[in-house]
């Protein structure tokens, strides 16, 4: 054999290898998806509850606030993990998680599902550079963006002016509390670390990071400048990577209302 067709033969050899490969984590990358999209219904079936008829005082009642109903059994979900801290829900699409939060390793659903397993969409998680009460002026919230349109992958619906203006709302139910977000900013930034990159302690530095978001403006970027967002607002960005992309992210923007 000469040394050409040597040479020929290893190169066909080390393409060969390749291909199964690519193949293999191909299937293996689509095989992670449908279990994940799997399990992600099969949890929704669990833990969403109905609202019990309501019981029939005989006494006269005194006006209070009505209590808020959390359709999320939260003690179910702690069954299996007490990092869980919310639960989001978009209408419309299919971003409808638990939200986890280590106290410890910001890495931890990165790539692990509640269980611990290794999943490659993870879970939709917030960095403990942040509280877990939703209190702070920009609670950041990160999902990955998977090719099956699980996870954070629906937040690109928001590209289109008509869906962002007919889906203006984000609902995340605490164990406590409904919390309600009204959506003012969807657009594609850089990749930078938002919390640990911008300083929000005083009035001034918070007003100057609202002005900054207003100020990008992209092809596909949508903006409610009817929505106030002011220096005592409290924001929640959600974050999800861009395809063919990984020095950007497609972020949207509500703000608390309700």
């Amino acid at each position: 054999m000469s040394g050409k067709e040597r040479t020929r033969k290893i190169i066909g050899i080390i393409f060969l290898i390749l291909s199964v490969l690519c193949i293999g984590f191909a299937v293996f990358y689509f095989v992670q998806q449908a279990k994940q999209r799997a399990e992600a219904e099969r949890l929704r079936q669990a833990v969403y509850v109905e609202k019990s008829a309501p019981v029939v005082e005989t006494e006269p009642q005194t006006e209070e606030e009505p209590e808020q109903f959390i359709p999320i059994d939260f003690e179910s979900l702690w069954e299996i993990n007490t990092d869980v801290i919310a639960w989001i829900t978009i209408p419309d699409t299919e971003i409808d998680y638990p939200i986890l939060y280590s106290k410890t390793d910001n890495s931890a659903y990165l790539r692990h599902d509640m269980e611990g397993n290794y999943q490659i969409g993870g879970c939709i998680f917030i960095e403990n550079y942040n509280s877990d009460d939703f209190s702070d002026f920009n609670t950041v919230v990160y999902g990955h963006r998977m090719d099956d349109t699980t996870m954070f992958a629906q937040l690109q619906l928001y590209r289109d002016k008509e869906f962002f203006d007919s889906h203006p709302e984000i609902t995340i139910y605490t164990p406590t509390e409904i919390l309600t977000y009204r959506i003012f900013a969807a657009y594609q930034f850089d990749d930078r670390h938002i919390i640990l990159s911008y300083d929000y302690d005083s009035d001034v530095l918070r007003q100057r990071y609202i002005d900054e978001v207003y100020a990008v403006r992209t092809i596909d970027g949508n903006y409610d400048e009817t929505v106030e967002v002011t220096a005592d607002s409290r924001i929640l960005t959600l974050s999800t990577c861009v395809k063919n992309d990984p020095s950007h992210r497609y972020l949207v923007q509500g703000v608390l209302v309700d």
